[in-house]
């Protein structure tokens, strides 16, 4: 009973959104390429391999009925993604993991996709707290005059900034040293998401070349003697 609940409740928010994607199907058609059409069905397609529940949303309905609400729902999330400007695979492939981590049945709609896309809008390549963690510890491990703060990853290096206690950090068993780093990492990255800049590292020591000049003894006998006889005067 629940389930078949949760399922025309799913149908129903699907369809009650129809009206609203074909009116702004009418305005977008001829805005989207070949490549945002490509985005989107590779992103239904991993839904539906995600979300094994997703067609009870189509039960009851004719074939030409499934083919009108799939081409309905892919013209909603594509109109939603292009006004969001998201396609950036790496944010995509986020919150595509969010899903799978949710463990909801049912695919999700596209404003909580948008959300967990949002939650993803990183810079590619940003490390994760595992990872970065890995980073200062091979940091650490080196010997102090091979350390450069400046070659730590951004994220890595505001991290350590604003780590505070970094000696009870340093000091702490491995388990409560990757909890004290992912706690702060996690900050980092609600920074990084909300667009707030980075602590920057400071640049290597540049060498300051000692220079010496050698005395030069017949000239400093010289000038000894000279004022040997201005003093004489």
């Amino acid at each position: 009973m629940q389930n078949h609940l949760a399922t025309q409740q799913h149908l129903q928010t699907l369809v009650t959104r129809i009206s609203e994607s074909e009116a702004l199907a009418n305005v977008q058609a001829n805005q989207d390429t070949e490549q945002d059409r490509k985005v989107v069905s590779y992103i239904i397609h991993k839904l539906q391999a995600i979300c094994p529940a997703w067609q009870q949303s189509l039960a009851g309905m004719g074939h030409d009925e499934k083919a009108q609400l799939m081409k309905t729902i892919k013209r909603e999330w594509l109109n939603s993604l292009m006004a969001e400007g998201i396609n950036q695979q790496h944010i995509i492939d986020y919150a595509l993991n969010k899903v799978k981590e949710s463990g909801n049945p049912f695919m999700p709609t596209v404003g909580q996709f948008i959300a967990w896309c949002r939650e993803g809008n990183m810079p590619e390549g940003t490390k994760g707290c595992l990872e970065s963690y890995k980073e200062i510890q091979a940091y650490i491990a080196l010997p102090l005059e091979s350390r450069k703060l400046s070659g730590l990853n951004p994220e890595v290096y505001h991290t350590l900034h604003n780590l505070g206690d970094f000696h009870g950090f340093r000091h702490a068993d491995k388990k409560r040293a990757l909890e004290i780093w992912t706690q702060e990492h996690n900050r980092t990255l609600g920074d990084l998401r909300n667009g707030k800049p980075l602590a920057v590292a400071p640049p290597p020591r540049i060498a300051i070349e000692k220079t010496h000049t050698p005395l030069d003894k017949q000239k400093a006998i010289s000038s000894i003697q000279a004022m040997r006889a201005a003093l004489g005067k």
